[in-house]
């Protein structure tokens, strides 16, 4: 039984607020800058090593509906703050070939589109998105297209996206996703691709479990709790290694052990498992699996009426390997360059230190959340806490001899040393995979 009830949770969870960093996915339109266009250029793009979504035939809109990696070619002079990627989400619209894109590319704009499943287009028209009180004008969204040039925008009627069979949606590479008014563009992108993500999802025959649990000791999800309620210690958590990579490590419901398991309310909602996922191949830059629900839910609403929602923990280098095609070298440069520390495993002491980090909620998963260090005279945040995980993993010698034995066929034998090769049920008899014997009665 937990020591604290659902509602007294939510009321001390709602002390200490969490809000959504500034940048990234969570920048708003209505905070956005003038700019101009500058030369286009089609041969910036890069290879991206995007979490695909399985493959499926897209055959209603319903297919359509989840959250995508967009990618694109920045149109505007200045630099592209989201760094050529976003994760903007499908939702039905209000007709029956409509949706909403929402998110691309600021967190307060949602576009409307009409699809066409027999031709496999998705189409976008000029649309009004906001009143910009500064410049006494709308903002609108604006198709628009390249000349054959290169050097000069024109505008379109519309904007038509073809939908492959797996969900992918791309734009014609010339074609402008342009969000502006009159004199200049907010935003403009071109050869544009959404690729369908995919939510971490964990099928336990994939998996080897470890004989030992890791430690985790978290400085993320505790800014939730009042100082009397936060788990300072390290718990114990499940650890599995994914088969056939070793350097895939999931921690199993890691906050549904120990103290944790007195102050999340997953139980008592009737949720289901929580993992923490993420890659040591490269032991300088650790990182974590995206739209990986951890299992630990916090009111995002009100005392007497909670809006129940898991949380989605992942880091900066998660996101740029799985999201944007940086490779592990990308990320230790990039980050070396400014001076940010990179999340690391140390083989010796098997510890893993997971820094740089964010979570995202249900309802918005690859939201940047965090907590505020210090605010500004005006209420705004001026410094972030820092957010992070330590974990110690148990050893992991003989995984290799654990994966042989479960790959391995089964064979029986009788007390004698014979082999038997169709034992009755009741028999006993000495069963053997790989290096493993062990007496068991047939069933």
């Amino acid at each position: 039984m937990k020591k604290i009830s659902i509602l007294a949770l939510a009321a001390l969870m709602a002390a200490p607020a969490f809000a959504a960093a500034p940048v990234a996915n969570n920048a708003k339109a209505s905070d956005a800058q003038l700019s101009q266009p500058a030369q286009m250029n089609l041969t910036v793009s890069k290879a991206q090593k995007v979490q695909n979504a399985p493959a499926k035939a897209v055959s209603s809109i319903d297919d359509l509906c989840t959250f995508y990696n967009a990618t694109y070619i920045y149109g505007l002079k200045g630099d592209d703050k989201f760094g050529g990627s976003l994760q903007p989400q499908i939702l039905k619209g209000e007709g029956a070939n409509e949706v909403i894109i929402r998110g691309f590319p600021y967190s307060d704009v949602d576009l409307v589109a009409t699809v066409d499943l027999s031709a496999r287009t998705i189409t976008l028209v000029k649309q009004d998105i906001m009143f910009m009180p500064d410049e006494n004008e709308m903002m609108v969204f604006q198709p628009e297209v390249w000349n054959d040039a290169g050097d000069q925008i024109l505008t379109a009627d519309k904007m038509v996206g073809t939908i492959g069979n797996d969900g992918t949606i791309t734009f014609p590479e010339t074609a402008c996703w342009s969000i502006r008014i009159s004199k200049g563009w907010y935003f403009m992108g071109y050869n544009i691709k959404m690729t369908p993500l995919n939510f971490f999802t964990f099928n336990e025959a994939e998996w080897t479990k470890l004989e030992g649990d890791a430690q985790m000791t978290d400085h993320i999800l505790n800014n939730f709790l009042q100082e009397q309620y936060q788990v300072t210690t390290p718990v114990n958590v499940p650890c599995y290694v994914k088969k056939g990579d070793n350097n895939i490590i999931a921690l199993r419901n890691p906050y549904k052990q120990g103290a944790w398991n007195e102050v999340n309310v997953a139980d008592e909602l009737g949720k289901g498992d929580g993992f923490i996922v993420f890659s040591i191949e490269n032991p300088d830059c650790v990182v974590t699996t995206p739209l990986t629900g951890c299992g630990f839910w916090i009111n995002n609403g009100e005392e007497n009426a909670p809006v129940w929602e898991d949380c989605f923990p992942y880091n900066e280098e998660g996101e740029k390997y799985y999201f944007q095609g940086y490779t592990f070298e990308d990320i230790i440069d990039e980050f070396g360059a400014i001076d940010v520390p990179v999340s690391s495993y140390n083989e010796s002491t098997r510890t893993v230190s997971i820094v740089n980090m964010w979570f995202g909620i249900s309802s918005d998963p690859t939201g940047k959340y965090g907590f505020a260090e210090t605010k500004n005279p005006d209420g705004t945040v001026a410094t972030w806490k820092p957010l992070s995980y330590e974990i110690v993993l148990p050893s992991m010698t003989g995984i290799n001899d654990v994966e042989m034995n479960e790959n391995a066929p089964v064979r029986y034998f009788n007390l004698q040393g014979m082999e038997v090769v169709n034992p009755v049920k009741g028999q006993l008899v000495i069963k053997t995979q790989g290096n493993k014997a062990q007496k068991v009665i047939v069933k």
